[in-house]
């Protein structure tokens, strides 16, 4: 019998046979302290037993608990020894329950101490910890905590024994990282032997963890031109919508294409963006998004700008001529008299030789005999036979570098001109190489 109550005696049958040649006696030296023992015959416990070869005896043995013993499974170790031997330990296992009169006194009495998060990230392990200690000398061999909610449904089995404190008990619960945020709320039912003794509630909830979107950037370089695609992923566990950004600056957005339109703005830090609002799903990307700078057509611009410079300074003339009309008398039925003069100025660094000019004075006018012509005069004044116009020419014999030369006269016209007219351009002729240079002056409007 090795089930007894608290007031009760277990009860045990030993069998003795030895491998011996010559006759010894059995003893037991000591048993476990908080249990007191008695054998039948009585003399096995104060005298031993005499035990000879090839013979079979037993004996029955009897335990009691001492009274302040706890309930449940109780190792009890006998220590038995043959006179000419070493001790032999033999373990007995006996368990101990209430008095029938203790079992229904004692009810459960259970404290428990609940520790689950409020709030939790459903990328980190989920813990939920229970501190249980017995106030009773009732043992508790099965405890049942049944935890029901949206997200878990779990089923937890201990036990404790007689006045036990402080045992912990946990649950670690993981969970798809992608959880979206939500309210939940744990209800925690406790049984023993079947019977609910209590009913634990906590209100738990997913955090949305989603921070920034990570981005993916590569970037292709060309001759003047830089092509950068972008992908953003929304990492976090809810929708959400942010502005995504990329630096730029005034001159790069007049030479950049996006796709999808990105909007520019400025932030606090005095610096321009490209910016777009995304809307991302978790665990979703966005399409690529091209950034585009090139300035290829900018450097055509330039570079054709560069050889018109070129083109314009290699076919421009060095001598510039400008030519001038003013009416120098006038009376009431018009113009009477104007002087004319035609500038001749070298602008380069050399020295031309052998210049011709040749000015042309209508033929409704005639050159002044008082023109006063200056320090350099006319080296012929000739009539056109096809139009009948004057035709003034001067030879220079050089024009150095920087040199202005003027020349002047007077011309009258035939009648009295009201309004104004019209003077025909001068024109210098210079040799340069083996071909002939020909530069013209502007046209004169002589004002009435």
């Amino acid at each position: 019998k090795d089930k007894i109550a608290a007031n009760e005696e277990a009860a045990f049958k030993i069998q003795l046979k030895e491998d011996i040649t010559t006759i010894e006696r059995f003893r037991i030296k000591e048993f476990s302290t908080e249990w007191d023992f008695r054998t039948d015959p009585t003399y096995v416990q104060y005298s031993g037993q005499v035990l000879y070869p090839d013979e079979l005896k037993e004996f029955s043995l009897y335990l009691k608990p001492e009274a302040n013993i706890k309930f449940g499974q109780h190792e009890v170790v006998m220590e038995t020894q043959l006179e000419n031997y070493k001790t032999v330990s033999l373990p007995l296992y006996v368990y101990v329950e209430p008095i029938k009169e203790q079992k229904q006194l004692y009810a459960v009495d259970l404290d428990i101490q609940t520790e689950a998060p409020a709030a939790f990230d459903p990328r980190q392990d989920f813990t939920l910890k229970f501190t249980l200690t017995n106030l009773n000398k009732r043992e508790l061999p099965k405890i049942v905590f049944n935890i029901q909610s949206k997200l878990l449904k779990e089923t937890i089995t201990t036990s404790l024994s007689t006045l036990e404190k402080a045992k912990v008990v946990e649950l670690k619960k993981q969970f798809d990282p992608k959880l979206k945020p939500q309210e939940d709320e744990l209800v925690i039912t406790v049984t023993v032997d079947n019977e609910v003794v209590k009913t634990i509630r906590r209100a738990v909830s997913i955090v949305d963890y989603s921070d920034k979107f990570s981005e993916r950037r590569e970037e292709k370089k060309g001759i003047l031109k830089t092509i950068k695609t972008l992908i953003y992923t929304n990492d976090g566990n809810a929708l959400h919508t942010q502005t995504v950004q990329l630096q730029t600056n005034f001159l790069e957005t007049l030479f950049t294409k996006t796709n999808p339109k990105a909007k520019i703005i400025k932030n606090t830090d005095g610096k321009r963006y490209f910016a777009w609002d995304i809307a991302l799903k978790p665990g979703d990307s966005s399409d690529p998004i091209i950034v585009t700078a090139s300035y290829r057509s900018f450097a055509f611009v330039i570079v054709l700008f560069i050889a018109a410079l070129v083109f314009y300074y290699l076919q421009k003339s060095p001598i510039i001529v400008t030519k001038h009309g003013v009416a120098i008398e006038k009376t009431e039925d018009g113009i009477t008299e104007v002087k004319v003069s035609v500038s001749i100025k070298n602008n380069s660094n050399l020295t031309f030789d052998n210049l011709t000019v040749t000015d042309i004075v209508p033929s409704i006018a005639s050159v002044a005999q008082d023109s006063g012509f200056g320090p350099v005069k006319p080296s012929k004044i000739l009539t056109s036979k096809k139009t009948g116009n004057l035709i003034v020419k001067w030879e220079l014999e050089s024009l150095g570098p920087g040199e202005d030369k003027i020349l002047s006269y007077k011309i009258k016209p035939k009648l009295s001109i009201l309004g104004s007219f019209d003077l025909q351009s001068a024109t210098v002729r210079y040799p340069s190489g083996d071909k002939s240079v020909r530069v013209e002056s502007n046209r004169v409007t002589v004002m009435g």
